[in-house]
């Protein structure tokens, strides 16, 4: 199954789709909202109304669709 994890990475955002993989090694698909602070960043996933805030020790990846921003970050 881990294999499949960057396939569907890749396929989201070749849609024009931000990505956010967990270490846990969950995959979110979405759009990145914004970091807050050092301690944690908004992500809006695709099919919720409401964004999510996910604390930044649990943040493998974050691949925007331009390539604009990724995780890690220059902290």
């Amino acid at each position: 199954m881990n294999r499949f994890l960057p396939l569907l990475m890749l396929t989201g955002l070749l849609f024009g789709q931000d990505g956010l993989i967990l270490k846990s090694g969950e995959v979110y698909n979405g759009r990145f909202i914004e970091k807050v602070g050092l301690s944690s960043i908004v992500f809006q996933v695709e099919g919720e109304n409401d964004s999510t805030k996910f604390p930044m020790k649990d943040v493998a990846i974050i691949k925007t669709s331009d390539g604009e921003f990724t995780y890690p970050f220059d902290i």
